[in-house]
């Protein structure tokens, strides 16, 4: 693979421009940045009373809940205000979109927060009125998010990122967020019909061994993976046309892997039983997944060591030097 080098002009370079790229800049997506900083601490907060309590990790009632959706809701936070960050939308109405989308997130985590420290389901429970009142409120807050993903695909599509290469990060992330929230709709079907006489069931599953929640979770966060990739092409100095070429790649071998575990878990079979059709697909999707990334990653080490200066002499070891020699000079 061809690539065109754009040199850099000190070591701290590659640093600079993953951080141009990572971090956003406007003042709605720096807010949705500190939301997403609040989610990821409370979520890792909640491993103190896994901890003292000794709780098991599965399970319907689990710290599991409160920890996991704390640190996802997170990430997602994070990449959103990195898409919002690429669109041409007034600050007002970014504003408004981020508002809506932190209220409907706060409620969401508050219910799964809350049920946890009651100490009952937050998913499919309609044990009591209240915990059916609160798992459809949860309901509600979920469509809301899914609604103001779809209107942020909209804006997308209809005024891409100039850059080819950012554009494939952020419509190939959408579109396999999508996918993720078509998913979790799934998910609760089956769980709505697993669910007996109101109680939650443990693990909401596919056939016999099937766990949808991982092709779920795989949906949802391979569009964060995307934007790293980014960061890889960028930071390389590859040219644009190799730079869009890898991120073509990129989705497209995501978008099998999020297909591969979708099949793989809703044909009933576990996640580490491989040894069959959709378990060998689920293997070649995660190895075409990665073969882009590792690509990317020895381009920006190889361009790293070409453009890393060497050493010269202290100026003050001159200071030792003798006339003549300096003459000669």
């Amino acid at each position: 693979m061809s690539h065109t080098l754009t040199p850099l002009t000190h070591s701290g370079a590659p640093l600079a421009r993953a951080r141009e790229v990572l971090v956003p800049t406007g003042p709605t997506e720096r807010a949705l940045l500190r939301v997403a900083a609040v989610f990821t601490a409370i979520g890792v907060a909640h491993v103190i009373p896994l901890l003292i309590e000794g709780s098991n990790w599965e399970g319907a009632v689990s710290w599991r809940k409160p920890i996991l959706f704390g640190v996802s809701i997170g990430i997602v936070t994070w990449w959103l205000a990195w898409v919002l960050d690429k669109l041409s939308w007034s600050q007002r109405r970014k504003a408004t979109w981020a508002t809506a989308y932190t209220g409907s997130m706060v409620v969401e985590y508050m219910v799964i927060t809350a049920q946890r420290w009651r100490g009952v389901a937050s998913h499919f429970n309609n044990t009591t009125p209240l915990d059916g009142a609160l798992f459809g409120v949860m309901g509600i807050a979920i469509a809301s998010v899914s609604v103001l993903i779809v209107m942020l695909t909209v804006a997308a599509v209809r005024h891409p990122p100039s850059d080819p290469a950012t554009r494939w990060a952020a419509l190939g992330g959408l579109a396999l967020m999508l996918g993720g929230l078509t998913l979790g709709g799934m998910l609760i079907q089956l769980g709505n019909v697993q669910a007996v006489d109101g109680s939650a069931p443990e693990t909401v599953r596919a056939g016999a061994a099937g766990v949808p929640k991982y092709a779920h979770a795989v949906a949802l966060h391979v569009p964060q993976a995307l934007v790293g990739l980014l960061v890889l092409v960028k930071v390389a100095g590859l040219s644009p046309v190799v730079r869009r070429a890898t991120m073509r790649r990129g989705v497209a071998t995501c978008a099998a892997l999020v297909v591969a575990a979708s099949a793989h878990t809703l044909s009933g079979r576990a996640l580490l039983d491989v040894t069959n059709p959709t378990g060998l697909f689920l293997l070649v999707a995660l190895g075409a997944c990665a073969w882009p990334f590792v690509g990317a990653m020895m381009a920006a080490w190889r361009h790293h060591d070409s453009t890393t200066p060497t050493p010269g002499p202290h100026p003050s070891s001159r200071q030792n030097e003798s006339l003549p020699e300096l003459a000669a000079r």
